[in-house]
């Protein structure tokens, strides 16, 4: 019986510990909602409005979809990115969609391959920082997406999902 009463003191500590724990991490995500709630919504990535024309006279982004990709060779999250575009091209291609990708050479070297990897989903226009096309769409952040119409126009813009969600509907 000693044996049986000493397990069961030992799960009651164990069980109360466990609830102290989940107690302390509910606390830390409030802590963390709040702030995020504080700080107000994400920044614009991308400058353009959503309705505006395309103030550039780049035929690839005009007469079809396109959804243009602004990427640099110094961002780490790019690398992955790129890869998850590449691997997504069938299904933008199956919804009329070319995808444009803009490179930033940033200090003129790509150490991570990524123009090799943007190559596979369309034809890269490698720009240094500032460029022609990163300056039309107000580029701030990368990896960013716009997604443009046959008309020239910007129909959404941020994100991939966010690009993606307009192209679902």
């Amino acid at each position: 019986m000693s044996i049986i009463g000493a397990a069961v003191i030992v799960l009651t500590v164990l069980v109360v510990l466990d609830l102290m724990l989940t107690t302390a991490v509910i606390r830390r995500l409030r802590t963390y909602e709040e702030r995020a709630a504080a700080a107000g919504p994400p920044p614009e990535v991308i400058d353009i409005a959503v309705g505006a024309e395309v103030p550039l006279a780049e035929p690839r982004l005009i007469g079809r979809r396109t959804l243009v990709g602004f990427f640099s060779t110094t961002c780490r999250p790019c690398t992955q990115e790129a890869a998850e575009l590449a691997g997504r091209q069938e299904r933008l291609a199956a919804a009329g969609i070319v995808a444009v990708p803009v490179l930033t050479m940033n200090g003129g070297t790509d150490p991570n391959g990524l123009a090799e990897v943007l190559g596979q989903v369309g034809t890269v226009i490698a720009e240094a920082p500032g460029g022609a096309v990163v300056s039309a769409f107000g580029a701030k952040a990368t990896p960013s997406y716009a997604l443009v119409d046959p008309d020239g126009r910007v129909a959404a813009k941020g994100t991939f999902e966010d690009c993606l969600r307009l192209v679902a509907r």
